[in-house]
């Protein structure tokens, strides 16, 4: 038997334990009497005169673990450590966890609102390319690097500067050549002191 027979958790005492004490003769009558009058004044007395008091600059919270909320500690914290360890722990109040609120942890994060709207599509001769929008409709984006636009291509147009020509596609516009390596011809200028220039 403990040193204090009846003393169960939180001080509340096991009637049925003293009484026990006291048949077997582990526990003498004025013993069993000082533990019966301190239940009984204990249960005179307010929770609140009952409740733990913090040294100098800390003061009590109700801490209430995380994934066991059930399981609620009265602590001291420092009055600095206070807010952070609050917002820290949801569940957590300040002050004797008999006055503080039912714990509701807060529900995840919902799913995630509408996408953007697409950008509009670029028009004829609106430049394209390099992160901008796509071309509408039959449009395509052609040209060099840095200089696309959008235009209009049938397949039996002919190819426009920068567009790639040979092998069967439609010959280049105007006064554009096809010029490249096999397999990597592209429609461009030639200028005019470049001995292949027939013109």
């Amino acid at each position: 038997m403990s040193e204090n027979p009846g003393q169960g958790p939180r001080g509340s005492h096991n009637f049925d334990e003293l009484a026990r004490g006291l048949a077997s003769g582990s526990v003498s009558r004025r013993r069993a009497l000082k533990l019966f009058a301190g239940a009984a004044v204990g249960a005179l007395i307010p929770s609140r005169a009952l409740a733990q008091t913090c040294p100098g600059n800390q003061v009590l919270i109700c801490h209430r673990p995380p994934g066991n909320p059930s399981n609620e500690q009265e602590k001291c914290v420092g009055q600095n450590a206070l807010d952070r360890h609050l917002a820290n722990h949801p569940c957590d109040c300040e002050g004797p966890c008999s006055e503080c609120e039912p714990c509701s942890p807060p529900s995840p994060p919902g799913p995630p609102g509408p996408p953007p709207p697409p950008e509009p599509c670029r028009e004829g001769g609106e430049r394209c390319g390099e992160g901008r929008p796509e071309c509408c409709g039959n449009l395509k984006c052609i040209g060099l690097p840095g200089h696309k636009h959008c235009r209009r291509r049938h397949d039996d147009e002919c190819r426009e500067r920068g567009e790639r020509c040979g092998e069967g596609r439609p010959e280049c516009c105007g006064n554009l050549k096809c010029i490249g390596l096999p397999g990597h011809k592209h429609c461009r200028r030639i200028r005019r002191d470049d001995p292949e220039d027939p013109g």
